[in-house]
């Protein structure tokens, strides 16, 4: 008896081989734009709209990772091996840097000479809940709270807050763009709303030294504008390299916190690692550390880290943590900081 002569493997035809090669070769381009666009500046009609290109490629590189990893998926379903492959390999060098956060941490330093606990929070206008901000701020108790967006219905809180943080300076606005500082420990100086940075500011981005136990401790809040514009992109980069070149001249240990409106992986976040300083968060824990947004559903599920503590000249976390939703689209950061002997 003759048996009937088993199918060969149905291969992918030439049209949808050349496709998944086509979207390969555009994965493999826009991924290598994204991270080898050197920073040439701000200046010129083509270089802001490649800055922001290449801003957004970072920004959302994990993203771009697990949309490339299902596509993978579906090459290998198709039996698109070697395009499958390449396009792998891609996926992988997208998620690469959250890949990275999952490492083991360094241990803490086993002696300290100054301890002391910061909290930083964007208190989004017309969203934020005060009664839940307030409860937040009180149960974390740090010594010094850093509030971006402060507005009028911030501003309802802080005559409770006053006992607890008798030092305080504000510089509230109407719009997206106030800032405020409350501190136990009292200010050395006059608050600058508006540093010299070399470059002129817009919105206030205050600056204070505090008296900790005797050391002076400067403090930095920073608010830098979404990169919703390439302009606006062009201010948030001129603003973060700023902060980062008044970092290496300043002496003193400091705390550069706030909402940067950019990530990690962002030239501007590289520029403050260049400068010396290191995050709070990425020091003490592992993961991404997502800070926005939240309480948005499922775009909660794609969030990102653009709320920072930077840390500099001595100083290292020895805890960091996310606060809990409080009604805005950002969650804090608390971080209990110490100085190196």
């Amino acid at each position: 008896m003759n048996t009937p002569p088993v199918p060969a493997a149905r291969l992918p035809s030439s049209y949808l081989l050349a496709f998944a090669w086509l979207a390969t070769v555009a994965a493999a381009a826009g991924v290598s734009f994204a991270w080898l666009w050197p920073d040439l500046g701000d200046s010129g009609r083509l270089i802001e709209p490649l800055n922001w290109l290449a801003f957004c490629g970072r920004t959302f590189g994990y993203h771009i990772g697990v949309a490339l990893s299902l596509v993978v998926l579906l090459m290998l379903l198709r039996r698109l091996w070697r395009p499958a492959l390449v396009l792998g390999l891609i996926a992988l060098w997208s998620l690469s840097p959250s890949i990275w956060t999952l490492r083991p941490r360094s241990e803490q330093p086993s002696t300290v000479e100054l301890a002391f606990s910061v909290y930083s929070v964007n208190a989004q206008v017309g969203a934020v809940d005060p009664a839940r901000l307030q409860a937040e701020i009180e149960r974390y108790d740090a010594d010094i709270v850093i509030i971006q967006e402060h507005n009028p219905r911030v501003r309802t809180i802080v005559p409770a807050l006053r006992d607890r943080y008798p030092h305080f300076v504000d510089a509230w606005r109407e719009d997206a763009f106030g800032m405020a500082i409350l501190s136990k420990h009292p200010f050395v100086g006059t608050p600058q709303p508006y540093p010299d940075l070399g470059i002129a500011l817009t919105e206030p981005q205050i600056r204070v030294v505090v008296d900790i136990g005797g050391r002076e401790i400067v403090v930095q809040g920073v608010h830098t504008l979404p990169p919703v514009s390439f302009s606006y992109l062009r201010e948030q980069r001129q603003l973060i390299r700023a902060l980062a070149a008044w970092a290496k001249e300043e002496s003193r240990p400091i705390i550069i916190a706030g909402d940067f409106n950019c990530t990690p992986e962002s030239m501007g976040m590289r520029s403050m690692h260049a400068a010396g300083l290191a995050d709070a968060w990425s020091q003490r824990n592992t993961g991404r550390g997502s800070t926005w947004p939240v309480d948005q559903g499922i775009f909660s599920l794609m969030g990102v880290k653009i709320d920072h503590v930077m840390l500099g000249n001595g100083l290292v976390a020895t805890h960091a943590q996310l606060g809990e939703a409080t009604g805005s689209d950002h969650r804090a950061i608390f971080a209990r900081v110490a100085t190196k002997p």
